[in-house]
Parts: C-alpha cells; sequence; structure tokens
C-alpha cells in the first residue's frame, strides 16, 4: 500500500503569501492582437486604394477608348 502527503504543514506562526496585483498584461488585451491588427489593415487598405487611386489612373479610361 502506498501514501501519499499533500504537503507540509504550515507552521502557527507563519505569515500568509501576499497577493499578487491584478494588472492586466499587455499581450490579453484582445484589441492589440498583432492578427487582428494585420487583418484589419489588409481590409482597411483597399477602400483606401480604391479612393487613393483615382488620383492616379483615371477609372473611366476604359469606357472611352473602347473599340466596338
Amino acid at each position: 500500500m502506498t501514501t501519499t502527503t499533500v504537503g507540509a504543514a504550515d507552521p502557527a506562526g507563519a505569515a500568509p503569501e501576499p497577493r499578487k496585483k491584478s494588472r492586466m498584461n499587455r499581450f490579453d488585451n484582445p484589441w492589440l492582437n498583432w492578427k487582428f491588427i494585420v487583418g484589419l489593415l489588409m481590409v482597411a487598405s483597399i477602400p483606401l486604394l480604391g479612393i487613393i487611386g483615382q488620383f492616379f489612373w483615371d477609372p473611366t479610361w476604359l469606357t472611352r477608348h473602347h473599340r466596338r
């Protein structure tokens, strides 16, 4: 038969362990998740290219130069 020990008993005069401060880890914040930020930049770049792209090319060029 085997016996298991639960742990050493605390002496009567031992002080309790101090509690850790509850502090939010910067990597636990869901808004600072790097995958979320990269995905957001990819999605935001599509409409941004449509708006900025009009300054670099004429979207009506193909309809004006189309041969029938």
